[in-house]
């Protein structure tokens, strides 16, 4: 992402902002803690969100996720959504986006660890 951005017609202030950001997660995907997103279907019944970590999970859900789709460098997936499932992204596949498909306005938490 950072290289996309450094085409664009960035401040020297912008461009310090974003390499801290860069910076933050980076040390945010090396620590062993949970990470805790908010996330929200929009209105093309989907959430897209970039994984950093290798486990994942869903709680608090509150309306309706059909399926599960895993787009890796090296491998494509797409599953069911099953509630109070850990799932796991096998280490070979690379780095993996996480894209959820349910209903628009169906609100969760996305829980990635180590």
């Amino acid at each position: 992402m950072l290289d996309v951005l450094r085409n664009r017609d960035l401040s020297l202030v912008q461009m310090g902002l974003v390499e801290a950001a860069k910076q933050r997660i980076t040390v945010a995907r090396l620590e062993k803690t949970q990470t805790k997103v908010a996330g929200e279907v929009d209105a093309s019944n989907r959430f897209i969100h970039y994984l950093y970590r290798k486990k994942f999970a869903l709680e608090q859900v509150s309306g309706d996720i059909a399926e599960l789709r895993l787009h890796c460098e090296r491998a494509y997936v797409g599953f069911i959504y099953e509630v109070g499932k850990t799932y796991v992204v096998d280490p070979n596949t690379g780095s993996c986006t996480l894209i959820l498909i349910g209903d628009p306005g169906t609100t969760f938490a996305l829980i990635e660890s180590h």
